[in-house]
């Protein structure tokens, strides 16, 4: 299946005033033609920040 857009190893740490809190840890994946994606998990597991930093990255590159 061809990949409309892929997205390999986005990691993130915030600095804190002691020291950094990770944010987003090693996170990839795909997403096909025809194929619906979504990003479910617990309550502060990072799933908006990875939607924040993709986007962030598109936009630049773009």
């Amino acid at each position: 299946m061809e990949n409309l857009l892929e997205v390999k190893n986005i990691s993130i740490d915030l600095k804190t005033r002691d020291n950094y809190k990770k944010l987003a840890d090693n996170v990839s994946f795909n997403i096909g033609k025809k194929q619906s994606f979504g990003i479910v998990g617990e309550s502060g597991c990072g799933k908006s920040i990875t939607a924040l930093i993709h986007n962030a990255a598109f936009i630049i590159s773009s």
